[in-house]
Protein backbone atom coordinates (compact mmCIF):
# COMPACT_ATOMS: atom_id res chain seq x y z
CA UNK A 1 0.00 0.00 0.00
CA UNK A 2 1.53 3.11 -1.15
CA UNK A 3 -0.83 5.51 -0.24
CA UNK A 4 -0.36 7.97 2.91
CA UNK A 5 -1.60 5.95 6.22
CA UNK A 6 -2.65 9.26 7.94
CA UNK A 7 -4.63 10.08 4.79
CA UNK A 8 -6.63 6.86 4.72
CA UNK A 9 -7.61 6.89 8.54
CA UNK A 10 -8.49 10.93 7.99
CA UNK A 11 -5.90 12.20 11.06
CA UNK A 12 -2.76 14.32 11.05
CA UNK A 13 0.66 12.94 11.19
CA UNK A 14 1.47 14.64 14.64
CA UNK A 15 -2.22 12.81 15.84
CA UNK A 16 -1.63 10.88 19.04
CA UNK A 17 -2.38 7.34 20.39
CA UNK A 18 -5.99 7.79 20.96
CA UNK A 19 -6.80 9.98 18.16
CA UNK A 20 -5.67 7.77 15.51
CA UNK A 21 -7.63 4.60 17.12
CA UNK A 22 -10.34 6.40 17.72
CA UNK A 23 -10.48 6.66 14.08
CA UNK A 24 -9.74 3.45 12.76
CA UNK A 25 -12.32 2.43 15.04
CA UNK A 26 -15.01 4.26 13.23
CA UNK A 27 -13.81 3.07 9.76
CA UNK A 28 -13.48 -0.58 10.60
CA UNK A 29 -17.06 -0.04 11.93
CA UNK A 30 -18.11 1.67 8.74
CA UNK A 31 -16.74 -0.58 6.01
CA UNK A 32 -16.45 -4.15 7.82
CA UNK A 33 -17.60 -6.63 5.70
CA UNK A 34 -20.44 -8.36 8.23
CA UNK A 35 -22.35 -4.55 7.36
CA UNK A 36 -24.71 -3.54 4.79
CA UNK A 37 -22.20 -1.64 2.23
CA UNK A 38 -18.67 -3.46 3.97
CA UNK A 39 -16.00 -3.79 2.18
CA UNK A 40 -13.20 -6.59 2.69
CA UNK A 41 -11.08 -4.63 0.82
CA UNK A 42 -11.16 -1.13 2.31
CA UNK A 43 -10.95 -2.92 5.66
CA UNK A 44 -7.73 -4.42 4.78
CA UNK A 45 -6.25 -0.67 3.82
CA UNK A 46 -7.44 0.78 6.83
CA UNK A 47 -6.11 -2.17 9.01
CA UNK A 48 -2.44 -2.08 7.12
CA UNK A 49 -2.97 1.83 7.44
CA UNK A 50 -3.57 1.51 11.57
CA UNK A 51 -0.84 -0.64 11.67
CA UNK A 52 1.90 1.28 9.84
CA UNK A 53 1.29 4.20 12.03
CA UNK A 54 1.66 2.23 15.16
CA UNK A 55 4.56 0.53 14.51
CA UNK A 56 5.73 3.61 12.63
CA UNK A 57 6.45 1.77 9.55
CA UNK A 58 9.56 0.19 11.40
CA UNK A 59 8.02 -2.50 13.76
CA UNK A 60 8.36 0.37 16.68
CA UNK A 61 5.26 2.18 18.26
CA UNK A 62 5.42 5.44 18.02
CA UNK A 63 3.32 5.74 20.95
CA UNK A 64 6.12 4.55 23.43
CA UNK A 65 5.06 2.23 26.22
CA UNK A 66 1.31 2.39 25.55
CA UNK A 67 -1.46 0.04 25.97
CA UNK A 68 -0.49 -1.97 22.10
CA UNK A 69 0.75 -5.17 21.94
CA UNK A 70 2.37 -7.00 19.11
CA UNK A 71 2.91 -10.37 17.86
CA UNK A 72 5.42 -12.12 16.15
CA UNK A 73 3.91 -11.40 12.94
CA UNK A 74 3.77 -7.79 12.76
CA UNK A 75 -0.40 -7.89 13.72
CA UNK A 76 -2.32 -6.74 16.35
CA UNK A 77 -2.93 -8.22 19.65
CA UNK A 78 -5.81 -10.42 20.58
CA UNK A 79 -7.33 -8.14 22.79
CA UNK A 80 -6.76 -5.06 20.75
CA UNK A 81 -8.58 -6.58 17.79
CA UNK A 82 -11.92 -7.58 20.55
CA UNK A 83 -11.34 -4.33 22.16
CA UNK A 84 -11.69 -2.62 18.29
CA UNK A 85 -13.52 -4.95 16.61
CA UNK A 86 -16.18 -6.74 19.24
CA UNK A 87 -18.85 -7.67 18.01
CA UNK A 88 -17.80 -8.85 14.44
CA UNK A 89 -16.69 -12.38 13.04
CA UNK A 90 -13.53 -14.46 13.17
CA UNK A 91 -10.67 -11.44 12.15
CA UNK A 92 -8.14 -13.51 12.05
CA UNK A 93 -9.88 -15.41 9.19
CA UNK A 94 -10.79 -12.11 7.40
CA UNK A 95 -7.56 -10.39 7.06
CA UNK A 96 -5.32 -13.53 6.60
CA UNK A 97 -2.54 -14.51 8.69
CA UNK A 98 -0.97 -11.49 10.38
CA UNK A 99 -2.95 -11.22 12.91
CA UNK A 100 -2.80 -13.33 15.94
CA UNK A 101 -6.20 -15.02 15.81
CA UNK A 102 -9.79 -14.43 17.07
CA UNK A 103 -10.40 -13.50 21.02
CA UNK A 104 -11.93 -16.23 22.21
CA UNK A 105 -15.48 -14.22 22.61
CA UNK A 106 -15.06 -13.83 19.04
CA UNK A 107 -14.97 -17.35 18.30
CA UNK A 108 -18.01 -17.81 20.50
CA UNK A 109 -19.62 -15.11 18.61
CA UNK A 110 -19.49 -17.13 15.29
CA UNK A 111 -20.07 -20.23 16.54
CA UNK A 112 -22.61 -19.08 17.80
CA UNK A 113 -24.29 -16.88 14.79
CA UNK A 114 -28.07 -17.73 14.02
CA UNK A 115 -29.97 -18.22 10.59
CA UNK A 116 -32.86 -15.72 9.73
CA UNK A 117 -36.15 -16.01 11.35
CA UNK A 118 -38.92 -17.79 9.07
CA UNK A 119 -42.87 -15.93 10.16
CA UNK A 120 -45.43 -18.20 9.22
CA UNK A 121 -49.61 -17.51 9.73
CA UNK A 122 -51.83 -20.39 11.20
CA UNK A 123 -56.14 -20.06 10.23
CA UNK A 124 -57.46 -21.46 13.11
CA UNK A 125 -61.46 -22.30 13.45
CA UNK A 126 -63.18 -20.86 15.74
CA UNK A 127 -64.17 -24.70 17.42
CA UNK A 128 -60.25 -24.83 17.54
CA UNK A 129 -60.20 -21.71 19.26
CA UNK A 130 -62.34 -22.57 21.83
CA UNK A 131 -61.04 -26.06 22.60
CA UNK A 132 -57.36 -26.12 21.63
CA UNK A 133 -56.12 -27.96 18.92
CA UNK A 134 -53.23 -29.76 17.36
CA UNK A 135 -52.58 -28.78 14.09
CA UNK A 136 -49.34 -29.94 11.66
CA UNK A 137 -47.48 -27.58 9.85
CA UNK A 138 -44.50 -27.91 7.02
CA UNK A 139 -41.05 -26.37 8.04
CA UNK A 140 -38.11 -27.05 6.32
CA UNK A 141 -39.42 -30.37 4.59
CA UNK A 142 -40.01 -31.59 8.31
CA UNK A 143 -43.51 -32.03 9.75
CA UNK A 144 -44.13 -30.06 13.08
CA UNK A 145 -46.70 -30.40 15.98
CA UNK A 146 -48.59 -26.70 16.73
CA UNK A 147 -50.83 -27.29 19.59
CA UNK A 148 -52.81 -23.95 20.12
CA UNK A 149 -54.70 -23.59 23.63
CA UNK A 150 -57.66 -23.30 24.07
CA UNK A 151 -59.15 -19.17 23.91
CA UNK A 152 -55.67 -18.77 22.09
CA UNK A 153 -55.78 -14.38 21.23
CA UNK A 154 -56.28 -13.81 17.28
CA UNK A 155 -52.74 -12.23 16.91
CA UNK A 156 -50.80 -14.55 19.43
CA UNK A 157 -47.44 -15.24 18.22
CA UNK A 158 -45.92 -18.85 19.11
CA UNK A 159 -41.65 -19.61 18.81
CA UNK A 160 -40.02 -22.10 17.95
CA UNK A 161 -36.24 -21.88 18.47
CA UNK A 162 -34.03 -23.56 16.01
CA UNK A 163 -36.78 -24.24 13.99
CA UNK A 164 -36.03 -21.47 10.95
CA UNK A 165 -33.18 -21.21 8.21
CA UNK A 166 -30.10 -22.61 8.66
CA UNK A 167 -26.84 -19.82 8.98
CA UNK A 168 -24.95 -19.33 6.59
CA UNK A 169 -22.16 -20.19 8.46
CA UNK A 170 -21.61 -22.30 11.57
CA UNK A 171 -24.39 -21.72 14.19
CA UNK A 172 -27.46 -22.29 15.11
CA UNK A 173 -30.91 -22.05 12.71
CA UNK A 174 -33.42 -19.37 13.39
CA UNK A 175 -36.66 -19.42 14.95
CA UNK A 176 -39.61 -20.16 13.26
CA UNK A 177 -42.41 -17.99 14.77
CA UNK A 178 -46.26 -18.72 14.44
CA UNK A 179 -48.76 -16.08 14.21
CA UNK A 180 -52.43 -17.40 14.93
CA UNK A 181 -55.33 -15.99 12.89
CA UNK A 182 -58.87 -16.63 14.14
CA UNK A 183 -60.58 -17.22 10.27
CA UNK A 184 -63.89 -15.39 10.25
CA UNK A 185 -66.89 -17.30 11.08
CA UNK A 186 -70.74 -16.66 9.87
CA UNK A 187 -71.87 -17.82 13.19
CA UNK A 188 -69.38 -16.41 16.08
CA UNK A 189 -67.23 -13.41 16.49
CA UNK A 190 -64.83 -11.33 18.92
CA UNK A 191 -66.06 -8.16 19.40
CA UNK A 192 -64.02 -6.05 21.90
CA UNK A 193 -62.69 -9.07 23.39
CA UNK A 194 -66.33 -9.99 23.98
CA UNK A 195 -67.44 -13.51 22.46
CA UNK A 196 -70.70 -12.57 20.54
CA UNK A 197 -72.89 -15.72 18.86
CA UNK A 198 -75.41 -15.24 16.02
CA UNK A 199 -78.92 -17.09 16.36
CA UNK A 200 -81.98 -16.94 14.36
CA UNK A 201 -85.58 -16.18 16.00
CA UNK A 202 -89.18 -16.42 14.35
CA UNK A 203 -91.03 -13.33 13.58
CA UNK A 204 -93.76 -14.55 15.90
CA UNK A 205 -91.31 -15.06 18.63
CA UNK A 206 -89.93 -11.62 18.60
CA UNK A 207 -93.32 -10.58 18.47
CA UNK A 208 -95.02 -11.89 21.21
CA UNK A 209 -91.89 -13.47 23.04
CA UNK A 210 -90.85 -16.95 24.37
CA UNK A 211 -88.71 -19.06 24.56
CA UNK A 212 -85.52 -20.50 21.92
CA UNK A 213 -82.98 -22.61 22.33
CA UNK A 214 -79.62 -22.20 21.28
CA UNK A 215 -77.06 -24.65 20.87
CA UNK A 216 -73.64 -23.17 22.20
CA UNK A 217 -69.80 -23.71 20.39
CA UNK A 218 -69.47 -26.44 23.21
CA UNK A 219 -72.54 -28.07 22.41
CA UNK A 220 -74.52 -27.31 25.46
CA UNK A 221 -78.24 -26.34 24.58
CA UNK A 222 -79.18 -23.09 26.62
CA UNK A 223 -82.85 -21.99 26.49
CA UNK A 224 -82.70 -18.53 26.37
CA UNK A 225 -86.08 -16.17 27.25
CA UNK A 226 -87.27 -13.82 24.39
CA UNK A 227 -89.07 -10.28 25.43
CA UNK A 228 -91.90 -9.48 23.57
CA UNK A 229 -91.48 -6.93 20.82
CA UNK A 230 -87.92 -7.78 20.24
CA UNK A 231 -86.08 -6.43 17.66
CA UNK A 232 -84.14 -7.89 14.88
CA UNK A 233 -79.88 -8.02 16.20
CA UNK A 234 -80.59 -7.37 19.58
CA UNK A 235 -78.26 -8.50 22.32
CA UNK A 236 -78.98 -11.19 25.02
CA UNK A 237 -76.50 -11.35 27.98
CA UNK A 238 -75.48 -14.93 28.89
CA UNK A 239 -72.89 -14.89 32.10
CA UNK A 240 -70.43 -17.77 32.39
CA UNK A 241 -70.53 -18.59 28.42
CA UNK A 242 -68.16 -16.56 27.43
CA UNK A 243 -64.35 -17.12 26.92
CA UNK A 244 -62.46 -17.95 29.84
CA UNK A 245 -65.85 -17.92 32.08
CA UNK A 246 -66.97 -14.58 30.86
CA UNK A 247 -70.06 -13.34 29.35
CA UNK A 248 -71.35 -14.58 26.11
CA UNK A 249 -73.69 -12.11 23.73
CA UNK A 250 -76.40 -13.61 21.69
CA UNK A 251 -77.24 -11.52 18.89
CA UNK A 252 -80.82 -12.23 17.90
CA UNK A 253 -81.81 -12.21 14.03
CA UNK A 254 -85.49 -12.08 13.15
CA UNK A 255 -86.07 -14.95 10.32
CA UNK A 256 -88.87 -13.47 8.23
CA UNK A 257 -91.38 -16.24 6.39
CA UNK A 258 -90.44 -16.04 2.42
CA UNK A 259 -93.68 -18.77 1.93
CA UNK A 260 -96.76 -17.67 3.75
CA UNK A 261 -99.89 -19.41 3.08
CA UNK A 262 -102.51 -17.52 2.19
CA UNK A 263 -104.41 -17.72 5.34
CA UNK A 264 -101.41 -16.08 6.97
CA UNK A 265 -101.43 -13.70 5.04
CA UNK A 266 -105.10 -12.83 5.69
CA UNK A 267 -104.12 -13.06 9.19
CA UNK A 268 -101.45 -10.77 8.95
CA UNK A 269 -103.24 -8.25 7.46
CA UNK A 270 -105.82 -7.92 9.70
CA UNK A 271 -103.65 -7.78 12.14
CA UNK A 272 -102.37 -4.70 10.51
CA UNK A 273 -105.09 -3.50 10.08
CA UNK A 274 -106.59 -3.42 13.31
CA UNK A 275 -103.51 -2.09 14.73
Amino acid sequence: MNQDPYTILGVSPDADEKTVKKAYKKLAMKHHPDREGGSETKMKEISEAYTRITKGDTGQNPFGDGNFTWTSTGGMSQDDLHDILSGFGNIGEMFGKGFAGPHPDIKYRETHRKGRDIAMNLPITFHQMWHGHEHFVQVNGKTLSVKTPPFVSNGTKIRYAEHGLPPSQMGTPGDLIITILIQRDNKYSIEGGKFVAEHEISVWEAIIGGTTEYTHIDDRVLKISIKEGTQHQSIQRIPGYGLNGGDLFVRLHINIPKNLTDEQKRAIIKWKNNK
